[in-house]
């Protein structure tokens, strides 16, 4: 938290406050960096079909490559895991149900 502080110049109060821990940050995070590519893989898909929506991956893996290693280093999983009841809790939930629909 003290390096998030330094680099956006932001008070260590302040992101506690806004985030209530570490483990919120992070989700907070990897939510966003999930809705980030999904909404390249959906427009993707859209435009081109499946084998544009399958490279849309790749080109998001370029364009954003600090999302790309967030989403890799974890798993929704460990994040429900981790995550009480609550909003942030129904939000990583229902993070996949607008891609399964739109796959299915």
């Amino acid at each position: 938290m003290e390096a998030i502080a330094q680099a956006s110049g932001a008070p260590t109060g302040s992101i506690y406050h806004r985030f209530g821990s570490r483990d919120e940050l992070i989700a907070r995070l990897w939510i966003g960096a999930v809705y980030r590519s999904q909404a390249a893989f959906l427009a993707a898909l859209e435009r081109e079909a499946a084998t544009a929506a399958a490279m849309s991956i790749l080109d998001f893996c370029e364009q954003q490559p600090g999302d790309a290693r967030l989403l890799a280093a974890c798993r929704r999983e460990d994040l429900v895991r981790a995550t009480p009841e609550g909003p942030l809790a129904e939000e990583l939930e229902g993070l996949n149900r607008s891609v399964e629909r739109t796959v299915v």
